[in-house]
């Protein structure tokens, strides 16, 4: 008996489109992860404001295949959400990220205070404090890249 494969990656938009179901949402995911290398969904895509009708079911089914457990945290954060949508969890994504690479940075400035203490340049912490640039420089000093010091580090 011959089986019919679809490689879901590799549907157009145009087929896509036509999915009636929440398919319509793992269908733009695989594709974008063929397309991009990366398996988060771009925000730009505005069918993606689309409700998801089994939020936690396709999140499930993300984590799975990705092995990132923060779809699925995800669904069951809103899982009685009736107006959920695929920008959300990106939205919400880019924000833990966002939040996750700032407490990562104050823990590598507080090292290098604390080494600059032990060192006993208590002059570096205070001007380091006060003058951007010289933070910059401190940090680049420690090993720190020069985007990392971009972000707001108060």
């Amino acid at each position: 008996m011959p089986i019919n494969l679809v490689e879901v990656a590799w549907l157009e938009d145009e087929v896509i489109d036509k999915f009636q179901s929440d398919f319509r949402i793992v269908a733009r995911f695989f594709k974008q992860l063929r397309l991009l290398g990366k398996p988060y969904l771009n925000t730009v895509d505005t069918k993606l404001a689309e409700r998801i009708v089994h939020v936690l079911e396709l999140m499930r089914m993300f984590s799975a295949y990705t092995g990132d457990p923060m779809y699925e945290e995800f669904g069951i954060r809103h899982l009685h959400n009736k107006e959920v949508n695929m920008i959300a969890f990106v939205k919400e994504f880019h924000d833990e990220l966002k939040l996750e690479g700032r407490k990562e940075e104050r823990n590598e400035l507080n090292l290098i205070y604390s080494d600059l203490f032990k060192q006993g340049r208590i002059e570096d912490v205070q001007r380091s404090v006060q003058d951007p640039e010289y933070l910059k420089k401190i940090m680049a000093e420690f090993g720190m890249k020069e985007d990392e010091t971009e972000t707001d580090l108060k």
